[in-house]
């Protein structure tokens, strides 16, 4: 690409409208148009570049032993998360994750501590999704993906 040229970016996405009953799938089909800079030149902030900036900040990022203030253990066939000073914390899980045994209900915790149940009729060996936390002092929450072999199944 040029400078001076402006390039496309599309997307197909996809994600779910919860409330307390339930989830329903919404999908959209967006693009956005950006104008191509001379390497090194100084540029001016376009009108989508704060929305660029706050979606960029809602990628979860993976949870590593590493990870300050947010830990996972296994407790008698349930997945516990805490998270220091959390006032809610919330799962969502992906598409291969076993079932949660209430997919709403047992999604969500206020508080420092969520309790994952899953289905013990479901083999699936590895939990998946992404946690949600939520801190009283700060704006947005926090994301992390997860990825944990649950030892119940062998998976």
């Amino acid at each position: 690409l040029e400078p001076g040229q402006r390039v496309r970016l599309s997307a197909d996405l996809e994600w779910l409208v919860c409330d307390k009953d339930g989830c329903i799938p919404e999908s959209a089909e967006v693009e956005l148009e950006l104008p191509v800079a001379r390497a090194g030149e100084a540029r001016r902030a376009s009108r989508e570049a704060r929305l660029i900036k706050l979606a960029h900040a809602r990628i979860p990022k993976p949870l590593t032993p590493e990870t300050r203030g947010v830990e996972l253990a296994w407790e008698v066939g349930a997945l516990v998360v805490r998270a220091d000073r959390a006032s809610e914390i919330l799962f969502y899980p992906k598409s291969e994750c076993p079932d949660l045994i209430d997919p709403i209900r047992g999604a969500l915790a206020h508080g420092e501590r969520l309790t994952l149940s899953f289905k013990p009729d479901d083999d699936r060996g590895t939990v998946s999704g992404v946690i949600e936390v939520k801190l009283a002092n700060q704006r947005y929450p926090r994301l992390y993906e997860i990825k944990i072999a649950r030892p119940d199944t062998g998976g």
